[in-house]
């Protein structure tokens, strides 16, 4: 794995390799990662890396506006946020973010943003199968699948594409099949895959396509523990 670190604290920047090191040897996994302090590099140099780690404060181009620089090459590698302040988190959906650091919290945070990425990469090119109730499956791909809606007794899928099907099932049972793939409950009639979540509000949320998702008051305090990383997924 092949990781980029922006941050214009040249002294935290050796804290995090070190932490880096000692956490990927633990978890046996390579990583190789070239830091830079200077943002203008990182655009002319962006490809290539197959996980990035954005400092959010940083003078001039900041890292939220830098993620959308790299985001706007279509660059399919993996954003973590790092602050020492949290309350940036919710500016990072629209950017397809993998998770945000806690500089306070470095070794808890990262070693879940790599574990993170291995079970991601490993999980896109998964396929599920959902029973439905005539006791058929459905095939799913959930690294293409945006959002869940109950309609009465069926379940709409709305894929990355923009399409759609109907299918007769309960959304329990769809958030059961899909719970372990990023997919998150924000209200009795929606389940979202966090991945395509470009908004953030206090009680709704926007996705990639530009739909409107209401969160309701019984999900509202999970799904923020969630985001926030201060729950275990």
């Amino acid at each position: 794995m092949k990781a980029l670190l922006v941050d214009d604290d040249v002294q935290y920047c050796e804290i995090f390799l070190d932490c880096l090191k000692r956490i990927s040897g633990e978890l046996e996994l390579e990583v190789s990662c070239e830091v830079s302090h200077d943002v203008g590099w990182v655009l002319k140099n962006w490809p290539g890396y197959d996980v990035y780690f954005l400092d959010i404060e940083m003078e001039g181009l900041n890292g939220i506006e830098l993620a959308e620089e790299i985001r706007r090459k279509s660059v399919s590698g993996e954003i973590f946020f790092v602050s020492f302040h949290e309350n940036y988190v919710f500016d990072a959906f629209g950017l397809k973010a993998g998770g945000f650091i806690r500089k306070k919290e470095l070794q808890s945070d990262l070693q879940k943003a790599l574990l993170s990425a291995m079970k991601r990469e490993m999980k896109a090119q998964f396929i599920v199968k959902i029973r439905m109730d005539n006791g058929e499956a459905l095939s799913v791909k959930p690294a293409e699948l945006l959002y869940c809606q109950s309609e009465e007794h069926y379940v709409r899928f709305l894929w990355q594409d923009e399409k759609s099907g109907l299918y007769r099932v309960k959304l329990n049972v769809v958030e059961k099949a899909l719970k372990e793939y990023y997919f998150l409950r924000v209200h009795e009639r929606y389940l979202i895959n966090r991945k395509y979540i470009r908004t953030l509000q206090a009680d709704k949320l926007y996705m990639m396509n530009g739909r409107e998702i209401p969160i309701s008051r019984s999900y509202k305090k999970k799904v923020q523990m969630i985001l926030l990383d201060l729950k275990e997924r």
